[in-house]
Order: C-alpha cells, then sequence, then structure tokens
C-alpha cells in the first residue's frame, strides 16, 4: 500500500476542515413598532448580502518585545443606553377611588397577583445594597435613551395615581386630577442629583412653551423613607423658598410607596430622575431618565408641540 504524499495530507485535511465549519450569520437590530411613525434614514447605498472573499492573511508570531493582549481601559467606561424597550405605565386606568374591600379580596385570592408578588419579592431580596450605585458605573447616569418620537396612543399605558402635598396650600393633591384636560410635563426626584436630571429635560422646553395654557409642568419629590419624608416636611418652608414660584402650584410632596410600580415605570434606580411626557387621558407618551442629550430634548420638544395640537383639535 502506497504513503500518502504531504499535498495529499494537506488536501483531505483542507475539504474536513470546510465541511465542519459553520456558516455565519447576522442578526440586525429592528426599532420597536410602538413609536409613532418617523422617516427612516436612507440606506440605498448599502448592501448587507453582498459579500467577498476573504484573503488569508499570514500568521505572524508575537515578537518577544511586542506586549501581549491585555484588557482595555474602555471595558471600564459606561456602556451607551440602549433605546426604551418598551411602553411604560399601568394598563388599568388611574382613580383616586381607594379599592373596596370586595376588590382586596379578589385580589388576594388572584392566582396572577400572587404570582406577580413573588416575583417581586424575589426581585427585591437579590438586590444589592450597593446595586443602583453598581448599575450607574456600568451605564453611566442612563438606564435608557428616551425614544426619538411619541409612544402611539393605541400602545401608550397609564400613569397611575400617587397623591401628595400641595407646596402652595398642603392640601391634597391626586396625579389623575391634575393630568385631565392637559398636557403635562411630569418630573419624578427624590435627591438633588434627580432634580438635576429633571431639570436638563424640561428647562429648556417649559421656558420656550410656558406662556401655552394647556401645558403645566408638575414636579413629585418622592421621599419613601419616613424619616426622610418627616423631615422635608420639617423644613417646607425653606422648600418653597428654593423652589422657583412659577413651579408651586405643580410642585408635590409625597411618601406614597412607589414600589410596585417603580419596574412597569422603569423606575428601577432610586438615584436617577425620571421625566414623563402624559397626555390629557393620563397615558404616558414618552420618557427620559438621567441627563439630558441634545437628542432627546429636541423630541421632547416635538412630542410636546405634537400633542399641544392635538389637544387643541378636539376642544375645537
Amino acid at each position: 500500500m502506497a504513503t500518502p504524499t504531504r499535498s495529499t495530507i494537506l488536501r483531505l485535511s483542507t475539504q474536513q476542515f470546510l465541511r465542519c465549519s459553520p456558516p455565519c450569520s447576522f442578526s440586525f437590530r429592528q426599532s420597536p413598532r410602538w413609536y409613532s411613525s418617523r422617516p427612516d434614514q436612507s440606506t440605498s447605498n448599502i448592501d448587507v448580502h453582498q459579500t467577498s472573499p476573504a484573503e488569508p492573511k499570514a500568521i505572524v508570531s508575537p515578537s518577544p518585545k511586542t506586549p501581549q493582549d491585555s484588557p482595555s481601559e474602555d471595558d471600564d467606561r459606561p456602556k451607551p443606553p440602549p433605546y426604551l424597550p418598551r411602553p411604560l405605565g399601568v394598563v388599568d386606568p388611574p382613580s383616586t377611588r381607594p379599592p373596596t374591600e370586595e376588590e382586596k379580596l379578589a385580589k388576594l385570592v388572584d392566582e396572577r397577583a400572587r404570582l406577580q408578588e413573588r416575583k417581586h419579592l424575589i426581585s427585591e431580596v437579590s438586590r444589592g445594597y450597593y446595586h443602583d450605585w453598581n448599575q450607574l458605573r456600568h451605564n453611566g447616569n442612563k438606564l435608557w435613551t428616551a425614544p426619538p418620537s411619541l409612544i402611539q396612543d393605541q400602545r401608550a399605558l397609564y400613569f397611575p395615581n400617587i397623591s401628595g402635598v400641595a407646596l402652595t396650600n398642603k392640601e391634597i393633591k391626586h396625579t389623575t386630577d391634575i393630568f385631565t384636560g392637559k398636557v403635562s410635563l411630569l418630573a419624578v426626584e427624590s435627591t438633588r442629583m434627580s432634580e438635576e436630571h429633571t431639570r436638563s429635560f424640561y428647562a429648556e422646553p417649559f421656558r420656550v412653551m410656558s406662556e401655552e395654557n394647556n401645558l403645566q409642568l408638575v414636579r413629585l419629590n418622592v421621599q419613601e423613607n419616613p424619616l426622610k419624608s418627616w423631615l422635608v416636611s420639617l423644613f417646607i418652608s425653606n422648600l418653597r423658598k428654593t423652589v422657583p414660584p412659577k413651579h408651586h402650584p405643580g410642585y408635590i410632596l409625597t411618601n406614597q410607596s412607589l414600589e410596585y410600580v417603580r419596574e412597569p415605570l422603569g423606575m428601577v434606580n432610586k438615584l436617577l430622575g425620571y421625566v414623563y411626557l402624559v397626555d390629557w387621558n393620563k397615558k404616558v407618551r414618552w420618557a427620559g431618565c438621567g441627563f439630558s442629550n441634545a437628542d432627546e430634548v429636541s423630541a421632547l420638544f416635538s412630542g410636546t408641540r405634537t400633542l399641544l395640537k392635538r389637544l387643541e383639535e378636539n376642544q375645537k
């Protein structure tokens, strides 16, 4: 039996390698379908189906003086946040009426509600003490990038009812009543840093459109900690001095627990500030978090003007 030559062995090895190699595949990220329609950028010059044969690369052994691969410094930098992945809010329309005893009992025996409660408790127990700080270290001062346009009305969800004390006269107010018949810029704040976050969103749009009668700014100061809430209530007179007078009518202090609505509203990090554009039907049509960028402020401008125009048409 003849011994195979070197060229024969090389040819057989190459054929075996080509048969075992898996085919290459590419996946392309699609834009969410729940945004309002807007023209797409032209991609006529790009053809993802055209491929060119790869040229063989020579294998060069590293020189002893050449540094080996090491972790890049960019690995520690914050990653750019993705776009808002889903509409924010709750399914049921908000109401100022407290739940009845029958509704409370029905919720206790509801299997779906019990599973959601169990899932929520497991999620809370698994969160570490420094979870929020670590999340900001990896993602920067944002959890997501605000959508470039309004959320479609048929896909938008409701903002839940939150009650609190008004800064002007210490009366109890409900967000459900405040949102009725108005386009609202809602800022949810809990820390000094979160105030800077929300101000970067609403400051310029509210300044330009402050003369609009159908537009209002609502600032929600959330203090779920009982001790911190009590301390804030003691210095409410000082708070009136620090808050601009034009913001007093829409400034609300609340100690209501948002434990079960943080996930639906996307407020999973308590260190950040959140801004919502709420229409006259109490639906969340746009949302942003952290420090804004130029594109997000422009999208908020455009969305607010669109809602104001639609509200004026409905009032005719």
